[in-house]
């Protein structure tokens, strides 16, 4: 089975795709309408030593805000069509770039894979790792 990842994002047409800090609240919301936000939803994030505690819907939520360590980029991807057969390739497309990742629904341990040559391919190339 290989994997393949492609980067069509351009640093200059995307910048405001390429520098985004992520949260993530195990939550689903079916809509992508406009709301009136700001109105009903105050955030909070309490940062005592470094470690933050917020809630949503009364769950507590506690993390770590984490730098990347020099030369990493955190990348959210979405697979393009899930093949049917486990063996399978399996394409993945770049959406945002991270350098600065926050995550509340526990404390965060990353496995780091270094592959920044990857993300500065041409478009026309294809990565792929076996």
């Amino acid at each position: 089975m290989s994997i393949q990842v492609e980067n069509n994002l351009n640093t200059a047409e995307h910048k405001d795709q390429f520098e985004q800090t992520t949260h993530y609240i195990p939550c689903k919301i079916d809509s992508d309408g406009p709301a009136n936000v700001e109105k009903y939803f105050v955030p909070y994030i309490v940062n005592k030593d470094g470690e933050l505690t917020a809630s949503f819907r009364g769950h507590s939520l506690d993390g770590k805000k984490m730098t990347l360590p020099e030369g990493y980029r955190a990348v959210t991807v979405t697979e393009t069509k899930r093949p049917l057969a486990e063996d399978a390739e399996r394409k993945f497309m770049v959406r945002f770039f991270y350098s600065c990742l926050d995550s509340l629904e526990a404390l965060p341990s990353f496995i780091y894979l270094h592959c920044p040559r990857a993300f500065k391919t041409p478009r026309s190339k294809k990565v792929s790792q076996a």
